[in-house]
């Protein structure tokens, strides 16, 4: 047991490292938001566990709020760009 939290700790660790350096701190701590997410589906799947009202409402919750953050920070890119493009 103690070999599989070690072994799992190690390449999540791993794995984490190398996405910030592919994509970068900024774009990969979105993920992040994702593992409770990830949490339930995997014991619905998993365990059987059964779920709830409350799960699927905070599941709701965080990914609308990650739709939200992507599309503010697309927005902004794009508003960034026309301004940009004004200037020249």
């Amino acid at each position: 047991m103690l070999f599989l939290g070690v072994f799992a700790s190690a390449v999540c660790f791993v794995t984490w490292n190398l996405a910030v350096k592919r994509l970068g701190a900024t774009k990969t701590s979105v993920y992040i938001y994702l593992v409770p997410v990830i949490t339930v589906v995997t014991a619905v799947m998993v365990l059987g566990e059964k779920m709830t009202l409350v799960s699927v409402v905070g599941i709701l919750l965080t990914i609308l709020g990650l739709l939200i953050s992507e599309k503010r920070k697309l927005f902004w890119k794009k508003e960034g760009q026309i301004t940009e493009d004004k200037q020249n």
